[in-house]
């Protein structure tokens, strides 16, 4: 850059300058070496490459001046002639040392090596104009020597090659031949937000309440006009600036007693912050972060989306059935949306989970917490959306970001890549006011099937497995052998024909508005990849729904129902989760017990006893939960009834997780140590499980297909136990095994449940039914 250029950026480097790497042609540095070393410190660079010193072999005062202390400078002056040289200005902590440089006839070199352990080697160069074509090739020919030599390379200057930044012909020859030898072009700088400057009320009044004018315009202009403000507001609030790596500190009112305080500020913030906590688990643990797998396939993977078709892989023997006449409504019962009310705005905004896409104009956290005036906002935005029957294009791009599968699989595979698309915020919140009243609409009709347990309140996993094994075990009991089929749809979200799918709506009984709206949300929506830091232009999306979006799991179960009216007509029964499905038929044969359960905690609790150490009792208790308890109690309702020596099993692990965090010796007594932590023995967290499953269930919070399976005390006349809140259990004259009989939920549930205090069956409501069973059990335990 030249000597004026020097003194504008002197007066703007705190808006502009802070980038770790600053290269500058500053064609002469004579008389400007104060500006030099200001610029240097105040940018807060490590590394400053200079080319055109016009200083002599002597280097003279100016090369002292410019470099600052705790610096050293290393100077390459022009052989011959005025003009030229390069230097480089580094900090003395990153051990730069010169070494000697290739010779190319007109170009002038300056090699160093950066690092003590962790080599980095760094060339800089100038290359005059006359002597680009005649040196450019001798240049690319040491410069491959040394990407041998140095792993880590770092190859930068003036090389006086025209249209760099436009990719000329010269420009394209020479970013070739750099790529041929791993060299790739970087971007210096990168910006962020202070998040510190994110004040939510410094945004609402910089956004302010939306206008008069536009609270009755077109959906489109309201998305439109939302973009501009927010970003606008963000951008008065919390403009990008560069950022820079932290250097040493120079604040000389900086003491050792503020620094104790910042330490501890920073540990009262882990305590509310578990991924902070984690990252410090994992670099404890040396758990290595997996690299990006897809580091320059983001094109790849897009185009790898958009080619999914199942129906086209098909065989083309196979004849693909018609359309089974379905057993939908034969009128329209919703057709018009209701407009929302701000309670109810308020209330999507708060069961959002505030990820921000890429393409939103600012955070969706302070979308959130400044709920006072984009109320006003989202409020107009949906409901001019729900009256119009639309869903505007910029909320239907959606940004995809892959998430490897399993660490054992192929990453060169793509199908082994879960597509998680990442959506506008307004787009999300609009969906969640949709999908509440559909819900609601799909509640009244009862078209959803019943054995679907995905993507549903209230049902989950361990309800659908509850149901599953009481089946079976109930099966064997009468002396029947079972088999069980599992299916998992391929692409199944991504699969999903937008034609059948609204068919599907129209047999659910929705027209009119909400039918429109339906088409339009489906249609014209577009995807791209974000991988490896690049993402790919947008590609169209004639099939399926976007993964992470709000509704799509609710038209999923929609457009999957007919398949259970399937599997039911051929009278097979079946349960579903998602995209997973059970098929399984009992009959009548000899069927012998094997029973297994897998006890894969013990690692986890030796982690755990690693961490001990550095992590406080809090925090070691958080680390345990997600390591080994969590495992222990997901749908520990099925270990009911198992055999004894299966429990001690599994109770020597909650044994070894609950010494290990206290540190106690490891034959100590762990009774008294359970009661100090306040858990329940696996039996009795067994136990709990099921009674809050069979609580839901009676209450009509839980699976229909559980509340089936629980019946109400009955008699021929009015007895106590009606007014206890007593359940029917099966005789035992019904049944032939004990085995069974004690592991089956039809029957272990009611016989848990009567054993039950009367004030605790007729608790109310659900949090106080766990908190009474759980002081229950725990004096059961304890005393």
């Amino acid at each position: 850059m030249s000597g004026e250029a020097i003194d504008e950026l002197h007066e703007r480097y705190l808006e502009k300058l802070t980038q770790v790497f600053e290269e500058h042609k500053t064609k002469s540095v004579v008389s400007k070496d104060p500006l030099v070393r200001d610029l240097i410190l105040d940018s807060g660079a490590d590394l400053a490459c200079i080319t055109e010193t016009w200083l002599g072999p002597e280097g003279g005062v100016s090369l002292s001046e410019m470099c600052p202390d705790g610096f050293v400078v290393l100077h390459q002056p022009r052989d011959q002639g005025r003009g030229g040289g390069v230097a480089v200005i580094a900090r003395k902590s990153l051990s730069p040392r010169g070494i000697p440089a290739p010779e190319v006839v007109g170009c002038e070199f300056l090699l160093l090596k950066l690092g003590s352990r962790v080599q980095l080697g760094l060339l800089l160069t100038y290359l005059p104009p006359s002597c680009v074509a005649t040196a450019l090739p001798a240049l690319l020919e040491s410069v491959a020597g040394l990407a041998v030599e140095f792993p880590r390379l770092i190859v930068l200057g003036d090389f006086n090659l025209p249209s760099l930044g436009n990719r000329s012909e010269a420009a394209q020859e020479f970013m070739a031949s750099m790529a041929t030898m791993d060299l790739t072009q970087r971007e210096p700088t990168r910006w962020f937000r202070p998040r510190r400057l994110m004040d939510p009320d410094r945004f609402q009044e910089e956004l302010g309440e939306i206008p008069d004018s536009l609270v009755h315009n077109s959906s489109g202009s309201l998305v439109a006009a939302w973009n501009e403000a927010a970003s606008g507001a963000l951008d008065r609030i919390a403009p990008l600036r560069p950022l820079c790596g932290g250097g040493p500190q120079r604040a000389p009112w900086f003491t050792e007693e503020l620094r104790e305080m910042k330490r501890h500020k920073r540990r009262l913030e882990r305590q509310s912050c578990p991924a902070a906590l984690f990252r410090v688990t994992r670099s404890l643990l040396k758990v290595e972060e997996a690299e990006e797998p897809l580091q320059g396939r983001a094109e790849e993977f897009v185009q790898f989306l958009s080619d999914k078709r199942i129906q086209r892989d098909l065989d083309s023997d196979w004849a693909v059935p018609a359309e089974l006449p379905g057993a939908g409504l034969s009128h329209i019962i919703w057709s018009e949306f209701e407009p929302v009310t701000p309670d109810e705005v308020d209330k999507a905004v708060r069961a959002m989970n505030a990820a921000t896409c890429l393409l939103d104009p600012c955070p969706s956290w302070l979308v959130s917490a400044s709920r006072e005036v984009t109320r006003g906002w989202l409020q107009a935005i949906i409901n001019a959306s729900l009256m119009e029957g639309s869903f505007l294009q910029p909320l239907k791009e959606a940004v995809v970001r892959p998430l490897f599968k399993k660490p054992s699989l192929d990453p060169a595979v793509l199908k082994n890549f879960c597509p998680i698309s990442n959506l506008p915020f307004v787009g999300k919140v609009v969906e969640k006011v949709v999908a509440s009243q559909l819900l609601r609409s799909l509640d009244e009709t009862n078209y959803l099937d019943p054995f679907q347990s995905g993507f549903r309140p209230g049902y989950s996993t361990e309800t659908a497995l509850v149901a599953l094994t009481d089946d079976l075990w109930r099966a064997r009991d009468r002396g029947y052998s079972s088999i069980l089929v599992l299916l998992d749809l391929s692409a199944a979200f991504d699969t999903i024909d937008h034609g059948i799918l609204l068919r599907r709506l129209g047999e659910v009984g929705v027209g009119g508005t909400v039918l429109r709206w339906f088409s339009s949300y489906l249609s014209d929506r577009s995807q791209s990849v974000l991988a490896g830091g690049q993402r790919s232009t947008p590609r169209r999306l004639d099939y399926g729904v976007p993964q992470g979006s709000v509704l799509s799991p609710l038209l999923f179960n929609i457009y999957m129902k007919p398949l259970g009216e399937i599997i039911w007509r051929h009278g097979v029964r079946y349960h579903q989760y998602a995209d997973d499905t059970q098929l399984y038929i009992s009959t009548p044969c000899p069927f012998s017990e094997a029973v297994d359960v897998m006890c894969r905690c013990l690692e986890d609790v030796r982690l755990v006893h690693q961490l001990r150490p550095y992590l406080d009792r809090e925090a070691l208790l958080t680390v345990t939960h997600t390591l080994v308890t969590s495992r222990l109690d997901y749908c520990n309702a099925l270990y009911m009834g198992l055999p004894l020596k299966s429990v001690r099993r599994l109770q020597l692990v909650q044994n070894a997780a609950a010494r290990a965090i206290v540190g106690a010796p490891r034959y100590a007594h762990v009774s008294p140590i359970l009661r100090e932590l306040h858990w329940l023995p696996v039996g009795l967290r067994t136990q709990f499980k099921v009674l809050v499953i069979t609580f839901k269930a009676l209450h009509g919070i839980g699976p229909g297909y559980l509340q089936d399976r629980i019946l109400p005390h009955s008699s021929q006349r009015p007895v106590r136990s009606h007014r206890l809140g007593l359940l029917q259990v099966p005789s035992a004259r019904q049944c032939r095994l004990a085995g069974p009989r004690g592991r089956a939920f039809s029957v272990v549930a009611p016989t848990w449940w009567n054993q039950l205090p009367p004030e605790v069956r007729t608790t109310p409501t659900l949090p106080a039914f766990k908190k009474a069973v759980k002081t229950l059990l725990f004096r059961q335990a304890w005393g």
